[in-house]
């Protein structure tokens, strides 16, 4: 119902963004849950539009290159993680005390 990608790149990453807001909130009505599935909709539109560059095709040649973007897809999750457990304010003081002031 919401076009797919048959209208374009753009909306088709608008409607990455809307889905995995309302996976977001279907687990629960409180904003840290729709930040969530942003958080993933903007993970799925970055990965979309890297994945058709020529740049992704020369890095998938690199040594390493499963390893490191493993890590990066471990470490994306994981943040995510602390949007679906912990009310935003919460997230913000608890990334204040891993950043140094």
């Amino acid at each position: 119902p919401l076009g797919g990608n048959r209208h374009g790149n753009g909306r088709t990453l608008l409607n990455l963004l809307g889905a995995m807001f309302l996976c977001g909130l279907w687990h629960g009505a409180a904003w840290h849950f729709g930040a969530w599935g942003v958080w993933h909709g903007l993970g799925l539109a970055v990965h979309r539009v890297f994945d058709r560059t020529p740049l992704a095709a020369r890095c998938r040649r690199l040594p390493g290159w499963g390893l490191f973007s493993w890590g990066l897809t471990l470490s994306f999750v994981g943040f995510g993680w602390l949007l679906f457990f912990y009310p935003i304010p919460r997230v913000g003081a608890l990334l204040g005390h891993w950043i140094p002031h």
